[in-house]
């Protein structure tokens, strides 16, 4: 059993608790476990590459979605989310720097400072999201009419 394997790791290379990865990560679904904490740690990129993307869509302003959505940040909310933009794309080349070293004891270094890093990061990324998600809600200018029209 996968959470059996991960409390023998988690005490070797002493790693964030279970449930707490399994929560946000969803790492129980693994189905295979011979390399586990690659696994793991292929789950975490997962997700942040999913954030990533979509922070990274508003930065990448030549959808008209994006274009609607960017405008709509202040521009400190658009620094803000350039910044987390950046601390993403970090975390995303942190993870394939470690997964070319093909090394337990790295993995496991990765995942318990991603777990870390992801705590704060997970706010700041609700934040923007959210901010992204009132642009919908708002009444559109003639402008943005005239410019999807």
């Amino acid at each position: 059993m996968i959470q059996e394997k991960y409390n023998k790791l988690k005490i070797k290379y002493k790693l964030p608790d279970f449930n707490e990865l399994d929560h946000e990560f969803e790492i129980s679904t693994i189905e295979h476990e011979e390399f586990l904490l690659r696994e793991i740690r292929r789950e975490m990129t997962e997700r942040l590459s999913f954030f990533s993307d979509i922070i990274g869509g508003i930065l990448n302003t030549e959808a008209s979605a994006s274009i609607l959505e960017f405008g709509a940040l202040s521009e400190a909310d658009s620094k803000k989310a350039l910044e987390l933009y950046k601390n993403l794309m970090y975390w995303d080349r942190d993870s394939a720097e470690t997964a070319l070293m093909a090394d337990d004891k790295k993995d496991a270094e990765f995942i318990s400072r991603f777990n870390d890093e992801w705590k704060t990061m997970k706010k700041d990324i609700a934040y923007v999201i959210g901010k992204m998600k009132e642009t919908w809600k708002q009444k559109s200018s003639k402008e943005e009419d005239e410019y999807l029209g």
